[in-house]
Parts: structure tokens; C-alpha cells; sequence
């Protein structure tokens, strides 16, 4: 009787994590739909933490049994609006979903969601549009990146839009914006295949 019991431990603090999950489509050879989904995970803090919702009564109680919590609850920066905004320029239907890693059932889920999928390593390259560009700096100019992870079905064979990077050129302000948001928010970003080799089994310890 007790070996059916499933127990469900809280994940320690420096375990828990937002999990954003951006999914987004393209057409392979055959022009059959397949879907991908990039996944990153980010730190809970005193300024990245669950919104306070607006209503709690029963009819708003009951659908949140039926679809969780509404996406608008979860946090969100200029980091995570940033990649999304520039994810729907490719894929204009583009859409994410968080979810919250907190219980050894979520890691579970997680750890077995990465053995299911194929990972395909992608990036964000955000330039400044060097036709505006004083020439003087072109020289002095870094190109910032963002790394990315797709996952996608393993029978999937590797599809070009998937594998291509994706690429931004903006105007020098905006583009001297993009790359304080990069070089002061990517460092709490972290990628599904790092924390798991990091975190899956001393997380539940």
C-alpha cells in the first residue's frame, strides 16, 4: 500500500526557479508544421517574483483549477521582454508560458521533458545599424549575444529556421539600451541543461 504513495518534496531555496518557455513554429522540407520551444530559467528575487493577483473568488478559484496560474502573475523584466519581442519578429505567433519550479514532482517532470526532446543551441545577435553609425566607433563596437536552447521532438530532423540565429540591427540608442539589459540581466539567466546537471540531485538533498 505504501510503496503507491508519491512522495512530493519542496525543492530548496537556491533550487526554485521561473521556468519561461517560448514556443514557436516552422515548416520543415515536407512543409509539415513542427513546433520548438526555447527554454531558460531565471532566479527568484526581491525584484523577479509573482505579481499579486487581482481576484481570488470562486469562479476565478475554478479556473485556476482547470489552466493554473494566469501568465500575467508570473514575473516578468526588460531581459525577458526583450528575447520574446525579438523571437516574434521570426515567428510572429510566438508565445510563453512560465511555470514555476519548486517541488521534486516539477524537477521530475523537467529531467524527464530534457530526455524527451533534442536540444538545437541558438543565439540572439543584437547589432547597431553600422549604416548610422559614426565610423569613428565601428571599431570599438562588441556585438552582444544572448545564447538560447530549442528543444524540439527527437524524430525531428534538424530544420534550418530552428539552427538559425537570431539577429536584431537597430538604431545606435536602442542599440546601446539592448546591450545594458544584456550585460546587466543575462548573468541570471540559466539554461535547462546546465541547472539540471547541476541542481537535479542535490536540489531534493
Amino acid at each position: 500500500m505504501n510503496d503507491s504513495i508519491i512522495s512530493i518534496e519542496v525543492l530548496q531555496m537556491e533550487c526554485i526557479r521561473f521556468i519561461k518557455c517560448i514556443g514557436i513554429s516552422a515548416k520543415d522540407s515536407t512543409s509539415n508544421s513542427c513546433q520548438a520551444q526555447i527554454v531558460y530559467l531565471r532566479r527568484p528575487g526581491e525584484m523577479y517574483c509573482m505579481n499579486t493577483p487581482v481576484v481570488l473568488d470562486d469562479a476565478e478559484k475554478f479556473h485556476r483549477h482547470l489552466n493554473g496560474i494566469p501568465e500575467e502573475e508570473y514575473p516578468k523584466d526588460e531581459l525577458d521582454d526583450m528575447i520574446l519581442n525579438v523571437v516574434r519578429m521570426k515567428y510572429p505567433d510566438a508565445k510563453v508560458h512560465s511555470t514555476l519550479l519548486f517541488s521534486s514532482y516539477d524537477m521530475e517532470n523537467l529531467y524527464r521533458y530534457k530526455m524527451m526532446k533534442k536540444r538545437i543551441d541558438s543565439k540572439i545577435i543584437v547589432e547597431p545599424d553600422f549604416s548610422t553609425l559614426n565610423p569613428s566607433l565601428n571599431s570599438g563596437v562588441v556585438i552582444p549575444q544572448i545564447p538560447l536552447e530549442l528543444y524540439i521532438e527527437k524524430y525531428v530532423n534538424n530544420i534550418q529556421s530552428f539552427e538559425e540565429p537570431f539577429w536584431i540591427s537597430c538604431d545606435y540608442s536602442q542599440w546601446i539600451n539592448f546591450r545594458t539589459i544584456i550585460d546587466t540581466k543575462v548573468g541570471s539567466m540559466e539554461f535547462l541543461s546546465h541547472y539540471l546537471s547541476q541542481h537535479s540531485k542535490s536540489c531534493n538533498q
